[in-house]
């Protein structure tokens, strides 16, 4: 039982400190070594557990994602409002993003190097949510539009002030409390926005 518990608590370190470090250096620019550093053990015993950094990646950005399409998947099934569903998913989607704001860039890099890692995620959440947006749409509740053009302007939203960071930052001079700000406003202006394109 000891063993179980230890084994349990070595994992959530070897978690958070992969985590922390795939955020901070890319997966290209971390190292199995600083992770193991990072996590307070030796790179045998993190081997031992992941045996390598492809693998251990893979496990952070499948459980992260599908953890998020699980939540769609039971909104979706929901009695609720539609615009309340839209914006308990827009409420879901920044707080992933605010506790991980360099997953944007992550998703983009692991997608683009790995593509093969799509295959692995879990899509029905997004698939249902569609399928809400479709039927909203042939109600005549929203405006008639191909649902992914929807999803994808939700995403887009949500995300691009975390991609274009670097950028605003430099170009309007804002140091980081003002920008974490900004971020921190961002979810209702998201739903604002969403409810002004989607009301016909």
């Amino acid at each position: 039982m000891v063993n179980k518990e230890i084994a349990l608590d070595t994992e959530e370190k070897i978690w958070k400190a992969a985590t922390k470090v795939f955020e901070r250096d890319g997966y290209a620019g971390a190292r199995m070594q600083v992770i193991a550093d990072e996590a307070g053990i030796n790179k045998a015993l993190l081997h031992y557990y992941f045996r390598s950094k492809e693998k251990l990646f893979g496990k952070i950005f499948i459980e992260k994602y599908n953890k998020f399409f699980s939540t769609l998947a039971i909104l979706a099934d929901q009695d609720m409002e539609f615009f309340e569903k839209i914006d308990t998913v827009i409420d879901s989607y920044m707080e992933m993003l605010l506790e991980n704001p360099e997953m944007p860039s992550m998703l983009i890099n692991t997608i683009t190097h790995h593509p093969e890692l799509i295959d692995k995620l879990n899509m029905e959440g997004a698939q249902k949510i569609r399928g809400v947006l479709q039927s909203e749409a042939e109600k005549g509740n929203i405006i008639a539009v191909e649902s992914l053009q929807i999803l994808t302007s939700v995403v887009g939203l949500c995300i691009m002030p975390f991609l274009a960071k670097p950028i605003a930052m430099h170009i309007f001079k804002l140091d980081m409390e003002f920008y974490q700000e900004v971020l921190n406003k961002r979810g209702p202006f998201v739903k604002k926005a969403i409810r002004a394109i989607l009301k016909p």
